[in-house]
C-alpha cells in the first residue's frame, strides 16, 4: 500500500485537477501523512505514528483532528506527560481552557519538574479566569528552574487580575530588569 501511494504522490502530473499545485516540502509533509495513516491501517498502536499525525495536524492548525488521533493515543498510555501536554494545548487552540487545564493538571502530575508544563497551566487558569491558580502554577514554574522575564510578566498580568497593582509593577520592573527589551512587560507601565 505504501509504494502505490507514494507512487502516485510520486508522479509528475497532478492527478486531480482541483487540487493546486504543492511545494516539494507539501509533497514530503503529505507523503510522510500517507505513510502514517497506513501504518496505523497495519498496526493500530504504533504510537509514534499518531504522534506523527498529530504534529502533521497540529501544524496545519487542524485541531480538531489533531484531538481525534490524541484522543486514541492516549488509550495506550494516559499517564504519559507528553500526550497530556499535547492535549492540554490542543484543548488551548479550541478556546477550551477546562479541558485544557484538566490535561495540563495531569501532565504536571506526571511530571512535576517541567516548568514550561507548569507555566502552559498558568496561561490555562489565567485563560479561564482562575487568577489565584495561575499565580500558583507561575510560581512553581519559577521555583523550578529560577524565575525567568516571562515568568515575572505573567505573574504581572495576573496580579493586575487579582487586584494587586503593587505586586504586578514589580514583577514587569523584574521582567525589564532581566530582559530590558521585553515589550510586553513595558506596554504595562
Amino acid at each position: 500500500h505504501i509504494d502505490t501511494a507514494l507512487e502516485i504522490l510520486n508522479k509528475p502530473r497532478r492527478l486531480f485537477c482541483f487540487l493546486p499545485p504543492v511545494s516539494k516540502e507539501e509533497l514530503e509533509r503529505y507523503k510522510e501523512l500517507i505513510i502514517a495513516h497506513i501504518t496505523l491501517l497495519n498496526n493500530p498502536q504504533d504510537a509514534e505514528n499518531y504522534m506523527r499525525l498529530a504534529d502533521f495536524y497540529y501544524l496545519e492548525k487542524e485541531y480538531r483532528k489533531t484531538l481525534i488521533v490524541l484522543q486514541e493515543l492516549v488509550k495506550y498510555d494516559p499517564e504519559s506527560p507528553v500526550i497530556q501536554e499535547f492535549l492540554g494545548r490542543v484543548y488551548f487552540r479550541l478556546d477550551d481552557y477546562l479541558n485544557a487545564i484538566n490535561h495540563l493538571e495531569a501532565a504536571v502530575r506526571n511530571d512535576p519538574q517541567d516548568e514550561i508544563l507548569f507555566q502552559n497551566l498558568g496561561v490555562a487558569y489565567f485563560k479561564a479566569g482562575q487568577f489565584e491558580k495561575a499565580k500558583n502554577a507561575f510560581l512553581d514554574a519559577s521555583h523550578i528552574n529560577g524565575i525567568k522575564p516571562e515568568i515575572f510578566y505573567l505573574l504581572g498580568r495576573t496580579y493586575m487580575e487579582l487586584g494587586n497593582l503593587k505586586a504586578a509593577v514589580q514583577n514587569f520592573k523584574n521582567a525589564l530588569h532581566l530582559d530590558p527589551a521585553h515589550s510586553q512587560a513595558m506596554e504595562f507601565l
